[in-house]
């Protein structure tokens, strides 16, 4: 599986992840048909350990759907910072995860400089959640 991100909201998101470290930054992508990225929001991280966790406020998510509806468009998934470690999922992510069929971006930053994004969907099924690494379509 593939999910298209254009280079210039991989730019962008890259350059969020540097300006929030050493915390964790937090976006919200929309898009179409769970496969292309359009829209990019950055979030707010409302975690009270943001150097460690990601949170979006769940009234910010609610009107982002509103907003996308709105606009032909759906939450095709997430991007978050792991600020000094590698941009894969941590069992936190996993256990804080609830959007099966989407998208779960993850850039490293490593020492203030954003290194690689990588990306993720979060398959489900009645033996559990996993998340399932996807290439990335940089357009």
């Amino acid at each position: 599986m593939v999910i298209t991100i254009p280079k210039r909201h991989l730019t962008f998101l890259s350059r969020v992840a540097e300006r929030e470290y050493p915390n964790e930054s937090c976006a919200v992508l929309l898009g179409r048909h769970r496969g292309e990225v359009r829209v990019v929001v950055r979030c707010a991280n409302v975690h009270p350990e943001p150097r460690r966790r990601y949170e979006i406020d769940p009234l910010e998510l609610f009107r982002l759907q509103r907003v996308a509806s709105s606009s032909g468009l759906e939450i095709v998934g997430f991007h978050h910072s792991h600020p000094d470690h590698e941009a894969a999922p941590s069992e936190t992510d996993l256990e804080n995860a609830y959007w099966a069929g989407c998208t779960y971006a993850i850039t490293s930053v490593r020492s203030g400089s954003a290194c690689e994004t990588r990306a993720y969907r979060l398959d489900e099924d009645e033996t559990g959640k996993r998340f399932v690494q996807i290439d990335i379509d940089a357009r």
